[in-house]
């Protein structure tokens, strides 16, 4: 099993060198308190799991492992073929459709992450070793990656991810006291 935390890709040097908008409304700083109070990132997480089935969906990959279709017709698109064993460095891109809409988008590589749910859109990005945290209501927070290696793992941005046998299953974490299960997909039999 694997549990990405996206802070542990943030803190990798940034490979351009944008500069800030100074005309930009400031981010506020925050530290370890926010991630564990309610936030952006846990509404994002909650709407990201009401639109699948409880327990997440329980699927079955296509032949070339970019879809995978639950039980109760829930579909999930893969950008690209999702790997039959995880390392912990895959890049994260894909739609879930529940009822023909897509109720969940996500990204994550190694520069942050996108998670579009009903409740709007969160992004994280780095610039150097800050980490900035956008949230749907155009808010923007930022806290320094160090110093984000102090709050409790179980409250940050990230993802548990596992493989066996060809089965891959994927969880949302940064709510205290729970990680929500997107999809469990086994290959076809």
């Amino acid at each position: 099993m694997y549990r990405t935390l996206i802070f542990v890709s943030l803190l990798l040097p940034a490979c351009d060198d944008e500069q800030v908008d100074d005309t930009a409304s400031s981010p506020e700083a925050i530290d370890c308190d926010w991630f564990a109070s309610d936030n952006c990132w846990r509404t994002t997480v909650e709407a990201a799991i009401a639109c699948v089935p409880e327990g997440g969906v329980l699927g079955t990959f296509d032949a070339d492992r970019t879809t995978c279709t639950g039980t109760d017709g829930t579909v999930i698109r893969f950008a690209t073929p999702t790997p039959e064993k995880i390392t912990g460095d895959e890049v994260w891109d894909f739609d879930v459709e529940a009822d023909g809409e897509t109720c969940f988008s996500y990204l994550m590589d190694d520069e942050g992450l996108v998670g579009v749910t009903s409740a709007g859109t969160f992004e994280e990005t780095r610039q150097a070793a800050t980490v900035s945290l956008a949230c749907p209501d155009g808010s923007v927070y930022t806290i320094g990656a160090f110093d984000m290696l102090q709050c409790d793992w179980d409250t940050l941005p990230g993802i548990v991810t596992w493989s066996t046998m060809g089965t891959v299953s994927f969880e949302l974490g940064g709510n205290p006291g729970a990680i929500g299960t997107v999809f469990t997909c086994s290959p076809a039999a």
